[in-house]
């Protein structure tokens, strides 16, 4: 199947399913049955124009079906204090595919390791993290690799799988382009009037997504892992 196919047949899934569905809507704790509540939430509790709520609402829906895809794109907070990047990242940490709330002051090793075999990682204060671990995660091609841990004989070799969802947040861009490249950067901004921030509020999307996600046909999905795809405005998304 072609790029374009692919690409296409799969935004036209995600778009059907912000649709209504009553057979989706039972037994989801509350979670009303549509893309388009979760969307409006999101806005609301973090100030995002509709465009981009609806872009994080599709991210938190595509982690749901990492096991079937081979390529996803790193999602980057950017912007000055309070300005909402925690706010989306304890969103994100409700709604995606097996989430992990990590600290991105920890050392090289230390974050090599949290992401090993994490679906969705949420890295606070992210401006000192290692580009090229980021950079690696993106990829089923590059994320395996090979640590030396000590045992009580010499060294034993232990494989680790680094290949995720990774959103980060961050007070500046990537310097590595290459890293930049395979990104989303979502610029916050300081919202004007009153914000609503229950997180709990946001808990029973996290089922409803995964149910959503046996919907769609990952194996079509070939360039999800192409930030351009999630950009508002793009021809094949919105």
């Amino acid at each position: 199947m072609s790029t374009y196919v692919g690409r296409y047949d799969v935004v036209i899934e995600f778009d059907d399913l912000q649709k209504m569905n009553p057979s989706k809507a039972k037994g989801m704790g509350g979670a009303d049955g549509s893309i388009h509540q979760l969307v409006t939430m999101i806005q609301g509790a973090c100030g995002l124009d509709t465009d981009w709520a609806k872009a994080i609402s599709y991210y938190a829906l595509a982690t749901h079906g990492l096991p079937n895809l081979k390529k996803f794109p790193i999602l980057l907070l950017e912007g000055p204090p309070g300005t909402g990047k925690s706010t989306i990242l304890g969103i994100l940490g409700q709604i995606t595919n097996g989430p992990s709330h990590i600290d991105g002051s920890v050392s090289r090793a230390e974050l090599r390791d949290s992401l090993n075999g994490t679906h969705t990682a949420l890295i606070e204060e992210a401006d000192r993290v290692s580009e090229r671990l980021v950079r690696n995660r993106y990829s089923d091609h590059t994320s395996r690799t090979v640590v030396k841990r000590k045992a009580p004989r010499g060294w034993n070799r232990e494989p680790l799988d680094l290949f995720g969802a990774t959103v980060l947040h961050r007070r500046v861009s990537f310097k590595d382009p290459a890293v930049q490249s395979r990104g989303i950067t979502v610029h916050t901004r300081k919202a004007d009037g009153r914000l609503k921030s229950d997180l709990d509020a946001f808990t029973p999307y996290q089922d409803y997504l995964a149910s959503l996600a046996t919907e769609i046909k990952w194996e079509q999905a070939v360039d999800l892992g192409d930030p351009e795809f999630w950009t508002p405005g793009h021809r094949y998304y919105w």
